[in-house]
């Protein structure tokens, strides 16, 4: 089977309507879901994509279908229940989605705006918000500049062209209208690949480094503890750092946890020495070593609080702390 291509039509490019153009249009209603009034908007109205918001919106699509934008299309909504409100607690948007469906009306139908008698207001009566679906008018086009620069821009309802103005007949009829721009600040044009960004310019400042956080700071060296000469240990840290013991001149051996867990045991030299009480050099000898003991005892201590001393009570030697 073969195709015949030559008589298909070329497809329309994705320019948009120009802006301030009159154009003639009808509107169709898409429906989104949510119930509306009556029985008649069952299902018709479409939930706004914001969370957690009330608004309920009428989902329409406008289609030309005279003049030179034939066929042309474009999409808007307008709000029916809820966003903000006015004093009296009536939907703000819903009154504004209302005044442009009664310029629909009376663009449709011819009537004066001003016109406020019996047959005219009867007119305007609608059993649901479904009675607008298919309504053909006369209306001016605007381009709306997207507010995300991932989209294009679109074609938006910039008003209903009511009877009475000198465009209305000529829209109606058909005919060509000469277009009138809004004068609307367009979109600003997103920056080309040619242009350098502001980092690689010749000349652009150094941006300033930011400060590091709190848990990106190097560690500090800790200042020697007072009464140490040369960073070795002095007395104030051997006194609140009992977990080491000195061990000979400027240097330090870790208390093995044994003898931490027996000092635990047994706090018999430790609260007096943090009390406050003067310490003292012990004048003992050590018993398996011929220096002079370097442990500091308090002055309401008999005896010297190491084991190896022999100055300690057998009961000090056995316990490591001082005699009662």
């Amino acid at each position: 089977m073969t195709y015949d291509m030559n008589d298909a039509e070329l497809p329309r490019g994705s320019d948009l309507i120009p802006d301030g153009s009159f154009v003639k249009v009808t509107m169709h209603l898409r429906k989104g879901g949510l119930d509306g009034q009556g029985e008649a908007d069952r299902g018709l109205l479409k939930p706004t994509k914001t969370l957690g918001s009330d608004v309920k919106m009428l989902d329409c699509e406008f289609t030309v279908i005279a003049g030179q934008h034939i066929r042309r299309k474009f999409w808007q909504t307008f709000t029916v229940v809820g966003g903000k409100v006015d004093e009296q607690g009536v939907s703000i948007g819903w009154k504004i989605s209302k005044g442009i469906f009664r310029a629909m009306i009376d663009s449709a139908l011819g009537l004066d705006p001003q016109d406020m008698s019996e047959a005219a207001k009867a007119k305007r009566m609608l059993r649901g918000l479904s009675d607008l679906h298919g309504i053909t008018f006369a209306a001016k086009v605007r381009v709306e500049p997207a507010s995300d620069p991932r989209y294009a821009d679109s074609n938006r309802l910039d008003r209903v062209v009511l009877p009475g103005e000198p465009e209305y007949a000529k829209v109606m009829a058909g005919e060509g209208v000469p277009a009138q721009p809004s004068n609307r600040p367009a979109r600003p044009a997103a920056a080309t690949a040619t242009t350098p960004p502001a980092w690689a310019a010749p000349g652009a400042a150094t941006p300033p480094v930011a400060a590091p956080r709190m848990w990106e700071h190097p560690a500090a060296a800790s200042p020697a503890p007072a009464g140490s000469r040369h960073g070795r240990p002095g007395l104030a840290e051997r006194v609140m750092r009992p977990w080491f013991v000195a061990a000979g001149r400027g240097r330090r051996r870790r208390v093995p946890r044994w003898q931490r867990q027996r000092q635990r045991r047994f706090p018999a030299v430790r609260p007096q020495i943090r009390s406050g009480a003067s310490p003292a050099r012990c004048a003992g000898v050590r018993r398996r070593a011929s220096a002079t003991c370097t442990s500091f005892v308090s002055a309401s201590i008999r005896s010297c609080p190491s084991a190896r001393c022999t100055a300690a009570t057998p009961a000090v030697r056995w316990r490591g702390g001082a005699a009662a």
